[in-house]
Formats: C-alpha cells, structure tokens, sequence
C-alpha cells in the first residue's frame, strides 16, 4: 500500500508505502512425497547385502541355514552377499557337505555380483540412532548383559526382538543401537530397518525421523512488515531538503525433529 500528497504548490512532498507479507509455510507431510525431499545420498549399494525377506526356508534353504543365528551366529538379513564361492566353502566348512544351490540362491548371489557399487536414493538415514531414542538389553557403556536372543517378544513373531532388526542384532554384539524404537508417543515396539547399506548406513526404516518429520518445514512460515517515508521540501529552485526513513520487521518460525 502506498500513498503520497504533494504541498506548498509541490514545494513540498511527502509519501509511504507499507508492505505487508505473510506466508504459513509448507510442511513435509502437505507436499506429495515432501518427507524425502532433499534425503537422497550416494551411499554403498543395498543390493550387495541381503535385505529382510530376501532369505526364506522355502526359497533360499541352503541360505537360511547359514544365515540363522541358532546355527552360526549370523542373521538372516543385512550381511553382505557372499559369492558363489566363498559360500560353498564357508557352508561346506561348517556343515561337512556342499550345498545345491537353488536359483533364488543363485539371483541372490547374481544380484550382489552385478550391483554398483554405490546407488543414489532417497531417505538416507544412520540407522544406529532414533529422533526419540532406542533401548538396549544391558549396559549401554560397558555392554555387559547383551544378549541377541534376550526372551523378549513385544510383537510376538516367536524371534527375539533383537533379531528383528539388523541394527538391534549389531546392537547386541557390542556396535551402538538398540532393539527397541522409542515412539513420538513414548510407547516402543522392535526397531524397524529400513534399505540397510551397512552398519552405520541406510536408506528409511526409524532412523529417518532424525533426518527429516512430517511435521518438519520445507518452507519455513514468515510474517514480515516494511514501512518506508520519504519527504522533500524544495528551499529554491536550486536547493531542496529530502529524508528517507524505513523500517522493517520479519518474524520466522521453524521446527526441527529430534537427534
């Protein structure tokens, strides 16, 4: 809004504008897909380690048998994908015969052979943390009392919960983490992995709410004010007075998740 007004037989003149802006923003959970906005990151390929569901007793048995803490110490999911190979002489070493290797075992195996090194994607995170926290069976400073299979099933599945994930088996064997999720709401539940990448890499699952909440802004809210006067005063013709006087005032709001 402006206005102005001339005196004196336009000796004198005297304006202001006032500009007045107000914007509320944007949140991640308005836009489409807002929440991964800007998450993308070059990081070690998720196709070179197994991922939750890709070892089964019925496609892969010769890899759930490996892979099964009850036989070998290992879980089933989030270790790197071995070569033909190397997996032959590391079943055959520890079970005294060779496997026959089914074809999903094979495209698995393929799978990990001709993956790049590195893929860009969405919703990086560092799954060995949690915007609201995570629990540990034992001492969190000395480790003492960690147990990958402590009898405790909150979503009775009739796996240990700290088998449920690939961050809580890493918590458990001395690597940081935890195998419970502390919720927004205080309540917890097993932690859930998302594309893990490697130990202390990864793509979603619970660790993404230090990265990036739906109530997050990708456009911050923004009240502004800006007064502007100007006047002028001509003595003669050949000597005039003028003055400017302006003021402004802007207000932002943001909110971070947690770390």
């Amino acid at each position: 809004m402006t206005w102005g007004k001339n005196f004196l037989d336009g000796r004198a003149n005297i304006s202001a504008s006032l500009d007045y802006r107000n914007d509320d923003g944007l949140r991640a959970n308005e836009r489409d897909n807002g929440i991964f906005i800007g998450s993308a990151r070059d990081w070690v390929n998720p196709a070179l380690r197994s991922q939750q569901g890709d070892i089964s007793a019925a496609n892969t048995p010769n890899f759930a048998q490996f892979y099964n803490f009850a036989n070998t110490g290992l879980t089933d999911f989030g270790l790197p994908i071995p070569t033909e190979a190397d997996f032959i002489a590391d079943y055959t070493a520890e079970f005294g015969a060779a496997p026959a290797l089914t074809g999903a075992e094979l495209a698995l195996i393929a799978q990990a052979a001709n993956a790049p090194q590195r893929a860009v994607l969405p919703g990086r995170t560092f799954p060995f943390t949690s915007g609201y926290g995570y629990i540990i069976p034992g001492n969190p400073f000395t480790f003492d009392g960690f147990d990958p299979e402590t009898p405790i099933d909150l979503d009775g599945n009739g796996r240990p919960d700290c088998l449920d994930s690939f961050t809580g088996f890493n918590s458990v064997a001395g690597i940081i983490g935890g195998c419970w999720n502390v919720n927004a709401d205080g309540t917890y539940r097993p932690v859930q992995d998302g594309l893990i990448a490697t130990g202390t890499q990864g793509f979603g699952g619970d660790s993404f709410n230090t990265i990036q909440q739906g109530f997050g802004y990708i456009i911050p809210p923004e009240e502004k004010y800006t007064l502007n006067l100007l006047g002028r005063f001509d003595f003669t013709e050949q000597m005039s007075f003028f003055g400017e006087l302006k003021y402004s005032a802007q207000e932002n709001e943001g909110e971070q998740q947690p770390t």
